[in-house]
């Protein structure tokens, strides 16, 4: 408990985490990963201990470029909106590549949201909605998110008439926050109110979450047997690989069909 900072753990496998299941109940659980072709074969996979996506992206991608021995060019990768990060944003860009995630969209946003505030980089300020100046304060480490990030404070704030809608901070005073890479990911919210990005992205229904059922409902593999992240992995692996063979076995199947087909045709 102590080593790893954890209130519990499981008695049973030590190395799994609680996480928020697709029902939506609280249990332990690894979070397992795959990267998939436009033909549903598993590119590359793993499992991890985070209840969140967002770390697992640039593993994901650089095992498929190991996997591959390079990737491919021109190629649009779609990816969960568990991805969305700016550090994600800003290595797809370094790799070159054309990646779309979704952002997750708030329900309710109000007058008052951080996407409200607008920042000029000429005088590394922003100014709220009702155009008052915030200044920088300071930079600082985020630990629930892993990076650093700066901080922007308000400067009229207590005289303002519209601070209790403002902010909810008990010195009455509004903070906002700017982590790294804003520029690109503001690019990529812009990219995905395209018509075009919004109908590559509805594809991933077609790739990835097929996959995930097969594995599961098809192919049996509703819990994993093993314990220890260790043999999970292996669990999971031996799993993908079953998945990419029956590809290629219903593919080689289609395939002699179409040429007995095609010779009962030509007699």
């Amino acid at each position: 408990l102590k080593e790893n900072n954890l209130a519990k753990v499981s008695v049973t496998d030590p190395e799994c985490r609680f996480m928020k299941s697709k029902k939506g109940k609280i249990e332990f659980s690894y979070n397992p990963q795959i990267t998939t072709d436009n033909k549903g074969f598993i590119l590359a996979n793993d499992v991890c201990q985070d209840s969140f996506d967002n770390n697992q992206l640039q593993p994901q991608v650089l095992q498929t470029k190991e996997n591959l021995g390079k990737l491919p060019k021109d190629v649009k990768w779609n990816f969960d909106n568990g991805y969305y990060g700016s550090e994600n944003i800003h290595f797809l860009h370094q790799e070159n590549i054309d990646g779309y995630i979704a952002c997750q969209e708030k329900k309710n946003i109000s007058d008052y949201d951080f996407e409200k505030f607008v920042y000029s980089k000429k005088n590394n300020e922003y100014l709220c909605p009702d155009g008052y100046k915030m200044k920088f304060l300071s930079e600082r480490f985020d630990k629930s998110k892993g990076k650093s990030y700066v901080l922007y404070k308000g400067q009229f704030c207590r005289k303002c008439q519209t601070q209790k809608e403002c902010t909810k901070s008990k010195d009455g005073i509004r903070y906002v926050r700017q982590y790294p890479y804003k520029k690109e990911q503001d690019a990529m919210k812009k990219k995905m109110k395209l018509p075009e990005a919004k109908e590559i992205y509805s594809r991933r229904r077609e790739t990835a979450e097929p996959i995930f059922g097969n594995i599961k409902e098809n192919n049996g593999m509703l819990n994993f047997l093993t314990r220890r992240l260790s043999a999970v992995k292996n669990e999971f692996r031996l799993a993908c690989v079953g998945h990419n063979l029956q590809k290629i076995k219903n593919l080689r199947l289609i395939r002699a069909r179409n040429i007995s087909l095609f010779k009962l045709n030509s007699y």
